[in-house]
């Protein structure tokens, strides 16, 4: 079963530790752990409670919700909650807490050792806490720890002052990088310094178009396997990174193009950075001819995206250094070095190995993120199999979803399940996701209904926004039936209605109806469009997203249908109204 990273899972002693750290108890977290080792439950609250006073702590236990949390006191924190999902739980400090106004929901701010400090929603943590709270507070002198000196040193040189030398994934050092890249900018000036007088220029702009297209290689790889969004590619239309970086032409026989120009580019900064040690101007004369067999490769993957009718603007910069680089190469290199320089056989070797080094090491890591092999066969895993992915849907937190108030509703009003999708016209995936959604709502309308929630692309676009309140007013003037007409029309061409002067005239002509309608209908729309944006920043990883229940499910729609095939399944996921047949939408875990 894979982790749930929101619930903290830290055990007595790494808590109870890091409460004696902030109180300024000279107790390390090695004697912490010892004596906790004593107790004959040492991960139980029991545990905590009863070895606390050997280090000069007060415990009280209790019960609580969260106005009791609302209603603490700086003095009173930090507090230990114990969180429970599932089969996995533990212990975290809650550190402060921002009250709920009328406006804001408020929020708390949560420590575990695994993922530091962080903010956790009002409804994460609703959904997370079991209710068990823990104040801690100095009760006078504690027995004393033998080695304190040592032990603390210890720590803090193998443990919290741990060295890292990744560059890449969620352990990657900046302070590693950026040392990095300074001395590979000391070589590079000192590689310019050392060409001849008529070389020095071009050396240059070969090293900075290297270097603009290393960095558009990697923004398009982290695209390709991570999803993040960048102002550069656009939020729909002609300008859609997405679309490109996604498509088949973007990794040929499994490899990405991204990684390959990744691989390339930084290579091609390495070898340069080897000419302050001799070899006169191969490394420039190579590096140069280098661009050039990357033209015809430009030159289709261009002409493929004239085909897509799609443009991703990180892949137009790389194709612009490719031809700045052979530009370079033939008008400023070849008139001063017409002939190849020695020494370039051994250079061109040295250039197709590092590209290999780079590719074998740093691209697989990116592609990866933060999920190792072994996570990835078990997503692999579950996705096959509907009993699997219904176990992981469990284990997500209840959220009180409003599905009425995110969007039109598909589907009967009184089935006991229901399914929200996020999605936007300009999502190259939410369109057979919403198909497939409607051929499940047809066959088993009597036991889920759906409601489409639109989630602006780019909060901060106002043609996005209005856009989507266009079509949201659509669906509260006039239902499901004609938003997912107007929604496939406007997916078909999106720009049309984002560049649209008054998106609700264009909608409504689309339908066939006076544009009033959906003039009255605005403010609804808007506020549904604001709560899709806000459920879509706070628990959405892309879009589309669906949520069965008040729970992300990133099950495919088939597992779903094949859940609603055996109802009984699905009583555990629901709340004890709900169970008991009368629907309650939106009520949290217990």
């Amino acid at each position: 079963m894979l982790r749930d990273p929101d619930v903290p899972s830290d055990d007595p002693a790494e808590v109870l530790a890091e409460v004696a750290r902030r109180l300024g108890l000279r107790y390390s977290r090695t004697h912490v752990r010892e004596v906790l080792a004593r107790h004959a439950q040492p991960g139980s609250l029991l545990a905590l409670a009863q070895e606390a006073p050997v280090l000069g702590l007060d415990v009280t236990a209790g019960q609580g919700d969260l106005e009791t949390l609302d209603a603490l006191e700086a003095d009173e924190l930090p507090a230990i909650l114990h969180f429970q999902s599932g089969p996995q739980g533990g212990f975290g400090l809650l550190e402060s807490v921002t009250p709920h106004t009328a406006d804001t929901p408020g929020t708390f701010r949560i420590w575990d050792s695994r993922r530091g400090s962080r903010e956790m929603e009002r409804d994460t943590l609703a959904a997370l806490w079991s209710g068990v709270v823990v104040f801690l507070e100095y009760g006078g002198e504690g027995e004393p720890e033998p080695g304190y000196l040592r032990h603390r040193a210890r720590e803090l040189l193998l443990e919290k002052w741990k060295l890292r030398t990744a560059l890449v994934g969620p352990s990657a050092s900046p302070w590693m990088r950026g040392g990095l890249a300074v001395l590979v900018g000391v070589l590079l000036v000192l590689a310019v310094l050392a060409q001849p007088a008529g070389l020095r220029l071009p050396t240059a702009l070969l090293a900075l178009l290297s270097g603009v297209g290393l960095a558009a290689a990697l923004a398009a790889l982290s695209w390709t396997r991570g999803g993040k969004a960048s102002r550069l590619c656009g939020g729909g239309g002609p300008l859609d990174c997405e679309s490109v970086l996604l498509s088949a032409w973007a990794s040929p026989a499994g490899v990405p193009l991204a990684g390959l120009g990744t691989a390339f580019f930084g290579a091609q900064l390495l070898v340069l950075s080897t000419a302050p040690l001799g070899g006169g101007p191969v490394q420039t004369w190579l590096t140069g001819a280098s661009f050039l067999p990357t033209l015809p490769l430009s030159v289709l993957l261009v002409l493929a995206q004239v085909r897509m009718r799609r443009v991703c603007t990180l892949c137009m910069v790389v194709h612009a250094v490719d031809a700045g680089g052979a530009a370079v190469f033939l008008l400023g290199v070849l008139p001063h070095w017409p002939a190849p320089p020695p020494g370039l056989l051994p250079a061109a070797l040295l250039l197709v190995l590092l590209v290999g080094l780079v590719l074998s090491s740093m691209v697989p890591l990116l592609s990866r993120g933060d999920e190792g092999e072994s996570l990835l066969r078990e997503h692999t895993r579950l996705l096959r199999s509907p009993l699997a992915t219904l176990a992981q849907l469990s284990q997500e937190p209840r959220l009180a979803l409003d599905a009425e108030a995110l969007g039109p509703r598909l589907g009967e009003p009184d089935a006991p399940h229901v399914l929200v999708l996020l999605a936007h016209p300009a999502c190259g995936h939410c369109g057979p996701v919403l198909e497939e959604l409607e051929t499940l709502v047809i066959r088993r309308g009597d036991q889920v209904r759906a409601c489409v929630a639109l989630a602006p692309m780019d909060p901060d676009d106002p043609k996005d926004q209005a856009a989507c309140e266009a079509l949201a007013a659509a669906g509260v003037a006039w239902g499901g039936e004609v938003f997912l007409q107007l929604f496939r029309a406007a997916k078909r061409d999106y720009t049309r209605l984002r560049n649209a002067g008054e998106p609700l005239a264009l909608v409504a002509a689309d339908a066939g109806q006076e544009a009033r309608a959906l003039t009255g209908a605005r403010e609804s729309a808007r506020a549904r469009v604001r709560e899709a944006a806000a459920l879509k920043q706070r628990h959405a990883r892309g879009l589309p997203t669906l949520f069965l229940d008040g729970r992300r499910c990133e099950a495919p729609l088939a597992h779903v249908a094949a859940w609603l095939e055996r109802p009984a399944l699905l009583d555990t996921l629901m709340p004890p109204a709900a169970s008991a047949g009368a629907p309650h939408e939106g009520a949290h875990a217990p």
